[in-house]
């Protein structure tokens, strides 16, 4: 019983941090090495191309434990929300399994493609000098992409 309080006292902590850290609207300013990232991650040319031309905006909002992640790119919107830690399903260019948790001030999410032949992406998000610098890595590749807050 006192471990289950403990994690759910530093859950709450983390949501606290997480919060008052990343929360707000955030809007795609500069990407680099975006399109190698997504061909190493299975993205087609066709799908790779055009993903590579939208600006996404993100939008995070944290609930209690519960995180809220709107992304909008194009026409496309995607939303998921989850708690830190508890696996949870996304879709968008390479759906599959996520979790997502908060390490050392950081954003870390290790996403498990659900075609298989794929290997693991993690994506890190971190706030460096006011902007979130989103660094993705697969199978040895990484780009980074930096957004400023607008909200």
């Amino acid at each position: 019983m006192i471990k289950k309080f403990s994690e759910s006292t530093q859950l709450k902590k983390m949501a606290v941090e997480l919060k008052a850290k990343f929360e707000g609207k955030w809007e795609n300013v500069k990407s680099e090495n975006l399109k190698e990232f997504l061909d190493k991650a299975g993205v087609g040319m066709i799908k790779r191309n055009i993903a590579a031309q939208f600006t996404p905006t993100i939008v995070i909002s944290v609930e209690g434990e519960t995180v809220n992640v709107s992304i909008t790119a194009g026409p496309k919107k995607d939303k998921v929300s989850y708690k830190l830690g508890e696996g949870y399903d996304i879709e968008g260019i390479n759906p599959g399994k996520a979790v997502t948790t908060l390490v050392e001030g950081k954003m870390n999410t290790v996403i498990t493609p659900n075609n298989k032949d794929l290997k693991l992406h993690t994506v890190v998000n971190d706030i460096v000098d006011g902007q979130l610098v989103q660094t993705l890595t697969t199978d040895g590749v990484t780009a980074k992409r930096y957004f400023k807050r607008s909200s």
